[in-house]
């Protein structure tokens, strides 16, 4: 019966307070991140770019692999599909840009095109002439559009 209803964690009988924290957390952690399963009553399949347990899940054949946000550098629009880039791989997602920016945690990823995000931290360099900027291996065109924020979240004013 729990199964038809799709909970975020089941505690069954007998608990102890270490289980029951532990289901909380863990119902807390499937509730911040979104819709993580596949719509349906009676579905158990993680849905493609499920963001659970500090990365994104990603099918490759019949596995789900977990690409941690640490690893994640950018992430590229392409017409109906997304590019989850690392410095090694690249991970293909049928979803968009703003789906999946809508579920990362908040202010992890920063949008700097209307085609691309990038993870924050990952920025190592700026180029204000070519209006570009370095994460990892990959040069990311700034759009006009995000040039601004972009600046200012970096408290800098170049122009």
């Amino acid at each position: 019966r729990a199964r038809a209803v799709g909970p975020f964690a089941f505690l069954g009988k007998p608990y102890s307070g270490r289980l029951l924290v532990h289901s909380i957390e863990l119902a807390l952690q499937h509730f911040a991140s979104g819709p993580a399963l596949s719509p349906g009553p009676a579905s158990a399949e993680l849905a493609e770019g499920a963001v659970l347990l500090g990365g994104v899940f990603v099918r490759e054949q019949h596995l789900y692999l977990k690409i941690p946000f640490a690893e994640l550098e950018v992430l590229e629009a392409d017409g109906n599909y997304l590019h989850l880039r690392t410095a090694s791989r690249k991970h293909t997602l049928r979803l968009s840009l703003g789906e999946m920016l809508a579920r990362l945690p908040a202010g992890t990823f920063w949008q700097v095109h209307r085609g691309f995000a990038v993870r924050a931290a990952t920025i190592s360099a700026i180029d204000a002439r070519a209006n570009t900027i370095q994460v990892g291996r990959h040069t990311v065109t700034v759009g006009r559009r995000y040039r601004a924020e972009l600046l200012e979240r970096l408290g800098g004013n170049t122009r």
